[in-house]
């Protein structure tokens, strides 16, 4: 009731009965017409309560449907902030049910996910009757994650005291998804920054070391046992190198590059890697029969079966268990086929077992997301297997998994096979550099003094005449003041002063058509296309075996094709 109507019907209805008192005193006829009047009082009583009551109605409905249609999940409480209603958005949002949600307090209906402190913080502001605002991570239906901007606000009566409270949630949770995508993006971009980095260094150690270990092994031969020591250092060497590729590889900084190979050679060196860093409580398993070959990236290959095998261990941690992996090929019918998703053929199938946990239905959907992972913090950043399917898929294969809960879990790899033949396999001991191989004029140029020594023994080995500078600007005035006093510039990629691209450039301006072999450890910036196209002869990859390297040499100051070598 309003409070013109509070005031006038009870002065109407205090008049009407001091008119029927005085009326019936002095005239005792009329008390009729007094009677009348106190009647047609409390029927405008009834009349105002009534209209006012339908006003508050009305209102009542238009909030209502205001509330239900709002794309906020909205939920209205009591005073001790026991829930009375939630609008439509809020089930949506929430997958939650109505007998789930309603007579529940506040604090209780936000599921698993919201930590203990949150819930007290919610039940110090309902205590203390003030305003609550947060961000908490909702568990919706099923489990799933829900980032949700939170408010909880009291509404006060007339007289200050609090009604009811109304609990606001925002759905941010694509928001929040973006935001991480740009931070992982970020930190990506400063991993490869780095990585660069540790690749043009790291390859500036590794060539000294697979240099020198390749002329010591040419002058061990009559000692198989000395021979065999500096194989392991080779060997060792050659791991490193890869490391550097996978680290480079994963920052998305190297060229990926397809050639024929055999899976069950990959499985076999990564399972070599893996074992010393697996508990002594999981067994492996290696059951590596096939022998087809896939048109593949190997280091990209690798990542995977790394990648599944650790996820596969990380899956036994605690109660240890039996890893097994293999490769067979196999032929997919159309039907066979058709439950991969692939096109009928033969395909290499690499399959990684685990006698793990195992997993549910609801994890199973989504084990590829990115940034998924059911592992604690500090284990997993929800990107392996991500990059496992986006690898596999990149080859034309597919990755099938089943698993049940306590049962373990397998990944299947399907790769197609190729008809391609593979390249042909290095010598398992390293030739001789070849004396009298040469007899032209070299000009060496790199800062690092160990690969400087190892190229210009190297080469003088071979039968050239050899000119080493660790300056680049040095070098560049000695070469300007009698350009034809070499038949060969060999010059580093990265170095103080002046980049080995600037030095081939100008040294190529003053003596147009030199021959020119740029080494490179790492860099950004300049490609082997590029090299080639400003007509540098040969662009190699750091660190290169001695042998690989003569041989370009060779080739280049005989005028016949040699594009680069690849690395050691």
């Amino acid at each position: 009731m309003t409070t013109r109507a509070k005031v006038a019907v009870p002065a109407l209805l205090v008049g009407a009965a001091v008119v029927a008192w005085a009326v019936g005193f002095w005239r005792p006829g009329h008390l009729l017409l007094a009677a009348l009047l106190v009647g047609v009082a409390s029927a405008a009583t009834a009349w105002l309560s009534r209209v006012e009551l339908i006003a508050k109605n009305d209102s009542l409905k238009s909030l209502s449907e205001a509330v239900a249609q709002s794309p906020i999940s909205i939920v209205i409480a009591d005073r001790a902030a026991v829930v009375e209603y939630a609008n439509p958005r809020f089930y949506a949002l929430t997958g939650r049910r109505v007998e789930d949600t309603l007579r529940k307090p506040c604090s209780v209906i936000t599921g698993a996910l919201v930590p203990e402190p949150w819930r007290e913080a919610v039940r110090r502001a309902v205590a203390d009757e003030r305003e609550w605002r947060g961000e908490v991570i909702w568990s919706r239906a099923g489990g799933r994650a829900l980032h949700a901007r939170v408010t909880l606000s009291p509404v006060r009566d007339h007289a200050g005291a609090v009604s009811n409270w109304l609990f606001m949630m925002e759905d941010v949770t694509h928001q929040r998804g973006l935001e991480q995508q740009l931070v992982q993006a970020q930190k990506m971009e400063a991993l490869g920054t780095l990585a660069g980095g540790i690749a043009h260094d790291f390859n500036n150690v590794l060539s000294p070391i697979i240099g020198y270990t390749e002329l010591a092994r040419a002058h061990a031969a009559g000692d198989p046992e000395l021979s065999e020591d500096l194989g392991q250092v080779s060997e060792a060497a050659f791991r490193a190198r890869d490391l550097v590729r996978q680290i480079l590889t994963f920052s998305r900084k190297a060229e990926k590059k397809k050639i024929p190979l055999r899976v069950s050679s990959v499985a076999q060196e990564a399972l070599k890697l893996l074992r010393p860093s697996i508990p002594a409580t999981i067994e492996i398993r290696q059951r590596l029969d096939g022998e087809g070959l896939v048109l593949a990236d190997p280091t990209q290959i690798h990542q995977v079966i790394m990648n599944l095998c650790t996820n596969a261990y990380h899956a036994m941690e605690q109660a240890g268990g039996v890893l097994a992996v293999a490769v067979e090929e196999q032929d997919l019918a159309a039907e066979t086929a058709g439950a991969t998703h692939l096109p009928p053929g033969r395909y290499a199938v690499l399959s990684v077992s685990d006698t793990g946990v195992g997993m549910d239905r609801e994890t199973l959907g989504r084990i590829f997301d990115p940034y998924f992972t059911t592992k604690e913090k500090g284990k997993g950043t929800g990107l392996g297997l991500a990059v496992v399917d986006g690898i596999v898929r990149d080859h034309d294969g597919r990755v099938a998994v089943y698993s049940e809960p306590g049962e373990g879990t397998t990944f299947r790899v399907y790769l197609p096979l190729t008809d391609r033949a593979a390249p042909a396999a290095t010598a398992g001991e390293p030739e001789a550099p070849p004396a009298g191989a040469g007899h032209e004029r070299v000009l060496v140029v790199d800062d690092e003094e160990s690969i400087r020594a190892v190229l210009a023994r190297s080469l003088r080995h071979a039968g050239y005449a050899v000119t080493v500078h660790a300056d680049a600007r040095a070098a560049l005035e000695a070469f300007e003041r009698d350009p034809a006093a070499w038949d060969l510039l060999i010059t580093d990629m990265t170095m103080p002063g002046m980049s080995g691209k600037e030095l081939a450039r100008r040294a190529m301006e003053v003596r147009p058509g030199l021959p020119v072999i740029l080494c490179c450890g790492y860099s950004s910036l300049i490609s082997a296309e590029e090299a080639l196209n400003m007509g540098i002869r040969s662009y190699v990859e750091k660190p290169v075996e001695l042998a690989a390297l003569l041989e370009i040499v060779r080739k280049v100051l005989d005028g016949e094709p040699a594009a680069g070598a690849p690395a050691a």
